[in-house]
């Protein structure tokens, strides 16, 4: 392969990189563990591609220290592919809540096969398992090449195969479609990887892990700007892209829109403080949540403001959106029963039902769900 080609695939790739790493940045104000790993993995990706780019630009090349060199680039870059495999179970554990925080033990289990290969790699100048820096300083791949796949996908493999549990036993249909992108990460690097062992100086494995590190960043990003902070529900911009979406998806859509409103949420707030009353946004999004997945229907969730809550489901027959009504009575009362408190949580609902051919109409039908929560209520707005 010609240096262009190494500089050209590899600079672009630290390129995005450094972008993500740039809003990244920008964007957290707070670091938790889950954002300090990702940050790490955008680093040392940044590290694989500077390695592997160098390595390139020289191999060959009849310079003085170049075998110097090429030994120090190329045993990083071995390193780094390890890493970014540690670095990917970790951020993974923690996404899924496995785990919370990274002590030691557990740090130290993680990296085990980590540790083994950095002794192998660490040797290679003596034992050359990995590869060989021959006389006229081009790099050789050895019988060892194949432990460090070995490794690199098993920090692929372990991950995926946790986030698919995950998914599988996640009652909340929200939840799993926030953790399916967990499982598609490793496909990228996978492909790469094989097409690389194929293929002999194709450098293509950081291209796959730059890809999915680019749509991870992408996808949290999306959820962030569509999901409110608080209760991990939608927010209205969230609504508004589903409901733009059922408007296009056919004309005469006949769409089920239920308000939800917390009873006496002020005084709420005035008894027990600002702490308890966002206690109450979120148990009563964690009641709407677990009533929505018992009615085992495709139904839209989302903090419309305040202490209000949206619920919006396609071809939902009266008897439907009565059911889920019940069902939220039924889980606010479990919540209240179950934490033993005095606040007296209680919720109203409202909800309005009919076609909806274009934007206007769907806004008309939250205002009469809302009219008609309001008047459940017995009090005017």
């Amino acid at each position: 392969m010609s240096v262009v080609y190494y500089i050209e695939v590899n600079l672009t790739c630290i390129v995005l990189m450094l972008l993500i790493w740039g809003q990244l940045g920008h964007r957290q104000k707070t670091y938790s563990t889950k954002n300090l790993v990702f940050n790490a993995l955008v680093c040392s990706t940044m590290v694989l591609c500077a390695a592997e780019m160098i390595s390139g630009i020289f191999r060959g090349q009849d310079l003085p220290t170049v075998r110097v060199l090429l030994e120090i680039t190329n045993l990083l870059y071995y390193e780094m592919m390890a890493v970014i495999g540690f670095e990917w179970l970790l951020y993974v554990n923690l996404r899924l809540g496995w785990i919370t925080r990274l002590d030691w033990k557990t740090t130290l289990k993680a990296a085990s096969p980590l540790l083994c290969f950095t002794v192998t790699a660490l040797s290679n100048p003596f034992t050359h398992f990995l590869f060989t820096i021959d006389r006229g300083n081009l790099y050789l791949r050895n019988s060892g090449t194949y432990l460090h796949w070995a490794v690199s996908l098993l920090y692929l493999i372990l991950p995926t195969v946790q986030a698919v549990m995950s998914i599988v036993h996640e009652p909340s249909r929200l939840r799993r479609s926030d953790l399916f992108p967990l499982v598609l990460f490793a496909l990228a690097p996978a492909v790469g990887s094989v097409i690389q062992m194929i293929f002999y100086g194709v450098s293509s494995t950081q291209v796959g892990i730059t890809i999915s590190i680019v749509w991870i960043f992408l996808m949290e990003q999306n959820s962030q700007v569509s999901t409110d902070s608080l209760t991990g529900l939608n927010n209205r911009r969230g609504l508004s892209k589903y409901l733009d979406a059922c408007v296009q998806s056919r004309s005469g859509l006949e769409l089920s829109i239920m308000m939800i409103d917390i009873n006496n949420f002020k005084q709420i707030n005035d008894r027990f403080g600002h702490v308890a009353g966002d206690q109450a946004l979120i148990d009563t999004a964690e009641a709407i949540k677990n009533a929505c997945d018992r009615s085992q229907k495709k139904i839209f969730l989302c903090r419309y403001g305040g202490d209000e809550f949206l619920i919006a489901g396609r071809e939902l027959s009266p008897a439907d959106v009565s059911r889920i009504e019940a069902l939220i009575q039924e889980e606010i009362k479990s919540v209240h029963a179950d934490q033993a408190n005095s606040r007296g949580l209680s919720v109203e609902i409202g909800s309005a039902s009919g076609a909806c051919p274009n934007a206007e109409d769907a806004e008309r039908l939250i205002r009469e769900a809302d009219s008609v929560m309001y008047a459940n209520k017995g009090t005017l707005r």
